[in-house]
């Protein structure tokens, strides 16, 4: 009997520090917000505050942008366990045309990293056409070599102006172009059009997809952007969720099976004894 509750506690101290470890492992500390995206009218810039959460001991996170319009206040913040700390972003539209860019902060803890994507879009003041973005249920994450779809819904905002381009985007992080096509539209009042994106076999993390519509001489921009995953299995949202139901599954087999084994073994017993 002693024997059957011990396996039991061990099977339970195992199963609670594999949880521990992939958890750790997971959630060493996070960062928040999980996406900056900002829409400016060129020369202007915007401020935001990212909140990063320590779960572990006491440790030191480099922060580092990677593209000349991101810039932050630290580069270096120490937390102790438990504890929060926040930096700046400033996002700076000056030296930069009409367009969309695309690029990510890197917070680096001891154990592992997190990039933060940034989205910028830099409109017209005074736009004659816009875009928005739907995208369909079960779209927001592509296998590689995958189609991307996407809805698109052109507005005409005023002028005579009726045809006008526009221009498709797919970025990483880095701000590196995977897709790149554009098309003549007659915008009417409103006109809606459906998207699909092939995505390359060795594409694979975070990526941006935007539209820009411009008229043709080019004076007038409007903009929008979506960010999706590629990733081999989309459907699973994190593989630590994964590794956990597995081990949970072996460590209740485990379990069942010694307590069944354990069951007709002292059944055994009794009745040899008897005999």
């Amino acid at each position: 009997m002693r024997k059957k509750y011990f396996f039991i506690l061990v099977s339970i101290v195992i199963f609670v520090n594999i949880i521990s470890f992939i958890y750790g492992q997971s959630t060493g500390f996070e960062v928040s917000p999980f996406l900056i995206k900002s829409v400016l009218e060129r020369g202007e810039s915007i401020s935001h505050k990212v909140t990063i959460t320590n779960f572990e001991e006491s440790q030191t996170f480099d922060i580092i942008p990677n593209a000349d319009f991101i810039s932050v206040d630290i580069e270096e913040l120490n937390l102790n366990k438990d504890e929060e700390g926040s930096f700046n972003v400033v996002l700076d539209s000056m030296n930069f045309r009409e367009d969309i860019y695309v690029g990510k902060i890197t917070v680096s803890g001891e154990n592992k990293e997190i990039d933060l994507p940034i989205i910028l879009e830099i409109q017209t003041a005074f736009s004659l056409a816009d875009v928005s973005i739907e995208v369909p249920q079960g779209f927001s994450g592509v296998v590689p070599g995958g189609d991307f779809v996407v809805d698109i819904n052109a507005h005409k905002l005023k002028g005579q102006v009726d045809d006008f381009v526009l221009e498709y985007f797919v970025r990483n992080l880095d701000g590196k172009v995977i897709f790149f096509d554009q098309q003549d539209l007659r915008v009417g009042k409103q006109t809606s059009i459906t998207k699909t994106i092939p995505i390359p076999e060795d594409a694979l993390g975070d990526y941006v997809f935007s539209v820009s519509i411009k008229d043709k001489t080019g004076v007038s921009t409007g903009t929008s952007s979506f960010p999706f995953l590629v990733s081999e299995s989309p459907e699973l949202k994190t593989k630590s969720n994964y590794y956990l139901f597995i081990s949970f599954g072996i460590i209740m087999v485990l379990i069942i099976a010694f307590l069944i084994f354990n069951h007709f073994w002292n059944k055994r017993i009794i009745t040899t004894a008897r005999e």
